[in-house]
């Protein structure tokens, strides 16, 4: 990871867990998955209210604030066949983190 302040570079790996329960270690693996914001490209403001359709019919949150859209909780996957999609009509921005704590070496 580069540092622009410091301009230092650092690895970074996910840290294990200590104790691990059978049912952790046998359970899948949460996907990849964040919040994601959509803005309309101008004169294409209906393909949020069709996005936000398509989204809902797969089970995700979604909240309309005029000509922004938020998907709540999508996974990596799903986004980036949205953005497939969609993509001519509308931009998408997201932030995804995994849920394991991370320890930085530098």
């Amino acid at each position: 990871m580069y540092d622009c302040q410091s301009d230092s570079y650092a690895d970074f790996t996910v840290a294990q867990q200590t104790t691990t329960t059978t049912t952790q270690a046998l359970r899948r693996p949460e996907p990849l998955a964040g919040d994601v914001r959509v803005r309309a490209l101008p004169g294409h403001e209906a393909v949020l209210t069709e996005l936000a359709i398509s989204a809902e019919r797969q089970g995700y949150l979604a909240e309309r604030r005029g000509a922004r859209l938020t998907l709540f909780a999508v996974t990596l996957a799903d986004v980036l066949a949205f953005n497939r999609a969609f993509a001519t009509r509308a931009t998408f921005s997201a932030e995804f983190r995994l849920a394991a704590p991370v320890a930085f070496h530098g």
